[in-house]
């Protein structure tokens, strides 16, 4: 404050305001903790990215099934998408050997929305047998990555119809074709497809 001819009155320091810490230190404390609440966020979302991308459950699976149809497909991006395995989709928890008719529809959907397709009328229109000679490749190249044998209950291909549309275009083509879907305990997955 100033008295009344212009100077600055001098500030009387009790034992209160002596002991009682700046305000500066206050500011800082508060970034110190927010800093260290902001690493730990950051710390927790790397774990969770790096278990997912590393050490998730099924990790060595995929790793495997894309090694053996890099293989057989020998760079032919228009069989599956970008040349190799698309990732497996979960689509739900299944009893083992017995994958009911809208868990093919669901399996078709996630792959369809991976990859951004705007579709309708999607529906399966032949279920075909068992693919035996593939199955049994597909295992044994597992069992050589993880030492599991019969990994794979299950390898069948389904034809399904849907409508879908492209880019900017407003009008639906009508498609038609064969997806296979394999089995692995007791859930469904894509395994492989030509979607577009």
């Amino acid at each position: 404050m100033n008295d009344s001819f212009g100077f600055e009155e001098p500030i009387i320091m009790t034992e209160d305001t002596k002991n009682r810490p700046p305000e500066k230190k206050k500011h800082e404390a508060g970034a110190i903790i927010a800093g260290i609440v902001f690493m730990i966020i950051i710390a927790a979302a790397t774990v969770l990215v790096v278990f997912n991308l590393k050490g998730g459950r099924y990790t060595k699976e995929r790793e495997a099934v894309t090694s053996w149809l890099d293989s057989m497909v020998e760079g032919n991006g228009e069989k599956f998408v970008n040349g190799s395995f698309c990732e497996p989709m979960m689509t739900a928890l299944l009893k083992k050997n017995n994958v009911e008719k809208a868990d093919y529809i669901n399996a078709v959907e996630q792959q369809l929305k991976l990859l951004d397709i705007k579709y309708r009328k999607l529906k399966v229109v032949k279920k075909g047998a068992t693919i035996e000679s593939e199955l049994e490749d597909l295992n044994a190249e597992i069992a050589k990555y993880t030492g599991e044998t019969n990994v794979i209950s299950d390898l069948y291909s389904i034809t399904v119809k849907y409508e879908y549309k492209t880019g900017t275009s407003s009008s639906w083509v009508a498609n038609e074709e064969e997806v296979e879907i394999y089995v692995s305990d007791g859930k469904c997955y894509i395994y492989s497809d030509a979607l577009l």
